[in-house]
């Protein structure tokens, strides 16, 4: 982790290569969690570890959380290449060993009304994961980008959010212009202030950044059924947020290219010449998206469709 992860990896891709390995950081460096690869293979000198104990570790996970046995196998080897050109191993275990499960790429895009209910849900849930999904849905950034806001990143009387390119996942600074609406959850006084070491906004009371998504996403399934006839919500996670913001902006006519610089994307729009070429950051055109999307997602919350009529020239 040192060596290597934190230094080559940023700190969302490095935090959890530490989580699967059994790992946590700590102000003295890093413990072991209890669970974990570590906890497989506690007590084991890692040239012991063969191609078969590989394929046994990833079938058991597999069989519980196919996807989670594909990030595990790539953390697994990466830490084996490292190994290799540290001279601890000569071969890597991981060497033919394919990824345990076929990943699809999702294309969930969640409806008006599970917009709403998800909206709900969030704000019966509170501090600190009501705010964050909140967040979630009216930026359409990235859910450990929101979880792990820092105050020194805002300037809440601009209304802009700054992050490095060490907190983005393709490695690029980005700002995020923040609409009204977003401004005023990051001002609520009832939002609370927990002293941290790398201050953040959301912090639990050892000053770290919250990471028990799934436990909140189990809650407000819980009152999303409660509040829709005892009817959840199927087959949605916290991402397709992000998926129905990109959506919703294609149907309220925003053009493409504005759309990925908001989500910090670059597809073949800004590749090649054009991304060597082109530096307008396009930051009022970003602007004036997040405030449309902004304003329909409320009225959506409100059950007031009207923001169909919003002046979109700007986003264009």
């Amino acid at each position: 982790m040192k060596r290597h992860a934190v230094k080559n990896t940023r700190e969302s891709s490095f935090l959890e290569t530490a989580r699967i390995l059994g790992l946590k950081r700590t102000d003295g460096g890093w413990d072991e969690t209890g669970n974990g690869v570590i906890a497989d293979w506690k007590g084991r000198k890692v040239q012991e570890i063969t191609k078969r104990d590989m394929i046994v570790l990833l079938n058991g996970i597999a069989d519980r959380a196919p996807v989670m046995a594909n990030r595990t196998l790539a953390a697994l080897r990466k830490f084996s290449n490292w190994c290799v050109g540290q001279d601890i191993l000569k071969d890597s275990p991981c060497n033919g060993i394919a990824p345990p499960a076929k990943e699809d790429s999702r294309k969930r895009v969640l409806t008006d009304d599970e917009l709403r209910l998800v909206w709900n849900a969030a704000d019966s849930d509170g501090y600190p994961f009501g705010p964050i999904v909140k967040l979630m849905a009216l930026l359409g950034q990235r859910e450990n980008e929101i979880a792990r806001m820092r105050r020194n990143e805002l300037d809440l009387d601009g209304k802009l959010w700054t992050l490095q390119a060490s907190r983005t996942k393709n490695n690029e600074p980005h700002t995020v212009p923040l609409p009204d609406a977003a401004v005023a959850i990051l001002k609520d006084k009832n939002l609370p202030k927990i002293e941290s070491k790398e201050d953040f906004i959301f912090a639990g009371h050892q000053g770290k950044p919250p990471t028990a998504f799934s436990h909140a996403k189990r809650r407000m399934d819980e009152a999303i059924a409660a509040a829709n006839n005892n009817k959840p919500i199927p087959d949605w996670v916290f991402h397709d947020l992000r998926r129905t913001l990109i959506t919703g902006m294609a149907r309220l006519r925003i053009a493409l290219p504005v759309i990925e610089k908001v989500i910090n994307h670059k597809s073949g729009t800004f590749r090649g010449i054009v991304g060597v070429y082109q530096h307008h950051d396009f930051a009022g055109e970003k602007a004036a998206a997040l405030d449309a999307w902004s304003k329909h997602v409320l009225s959506i919350i409100s059950g007031d469709h009207r923001s169909n009529v919003i002046d979109l020239m700007g986003a264009r």
